[in-house]
């Protein structure tokens, strides 16, 4: 990035910095007396499509967008942020495994920002050409695919991509040369090993259970 493009870039995001939730706006916020009144605050602020009474999904998907076609604009190598969106992919293959086993159609369950377009990942699991796919992606949407289709267990299904999703984010965090994106995919790993596990002890899981789905990382010792 040549230096005025990274002055604008720097500039323009500083711009936006002014239409973050500020202190006030926080307060007013905890002070709302209903989640109506709650949407109508963040709308006034800009938030959301700019349609009325949109729901909060929606109005965070709408931010979503905001903030990823913003970074498309300044970003000339969008690749850097493939550590950030390698959970929205695994979030569209489980989709797509879900979509095609149980014969349902799509209700706005995909994600649109991603390393992979979703139709592309919808397709191959139509075809059932998991090599379409990217190489880390084929076995656990493979995998995935067979257990749900002759186990009809969803969250077995979830386990599978969850973990292939995790182990992903973990190997481009290694990869990667700055210190904040290998902090970032260690800690994502380590917080989401501690509630899986945690919810596992809650819900009586069996070992078994336990080692499919967490993923090894430095900070933690999976097997202990």
């Amino acid at each position: 990035m040549s230096d005025s493009l990274y002055t604008y870039a720097v500039a323009r995001i500083r711009s936006k910095e002014l239409s973050l939730l500020n202190s006030q706006a926080i307060e007013q916020l905890l002070a709302a007396k209903s989640y109506d009144e709650c949407m109508r605050l963040l709308a006034d602020r800009g938030w959301g499509d700019g349609e009325p009474g949109i729901g909060a999904e929606r109005m965070l998907a709408a931010e979503r967008e905001k903030t990823w076609s913003l970074i498309g604009e300044l970003v000339e190598d969008m690749s850097v942020f493939d550590v950030f969106l390698y959970a929205n992919d695994y979030h569209n293959l489980k989709a797509a495994v879900k979509l095609v086993c149980t014969g349902e159609e799509d209700f706005g369950i995909f994600i649109s920002h991603g390393t992979v377009d979703y139709r592309a990942i919808l397709d191959a699991v139509r075809q059932k050409e998991f090599g379409l796919l990217p190489e880390a992606m084929r076995a656990p949407a493979k995998e995935a695919f067979d257990l749900l289709l002759h186990t009809r267990d969803g969250q077995l299904c979830d386990v599978v991509i969850d973990r292939a999703a995790l182990d992903a984010i973990y190997a481009a965090g290694k990869a990667a040369d700055h210190p904040v994106i290998r902090d970032y995919a260690e800690m994502t790993v380590a917080a989401a090993d501690i509630k899986i596990a945690v919810r596992a002890q809650k819900t009586g899981k069996p070992l078994d259970f336990l080692q499919r789905a967490l993923a090894p990382c430095d900070s933690l010792d999976v097997e202990q």
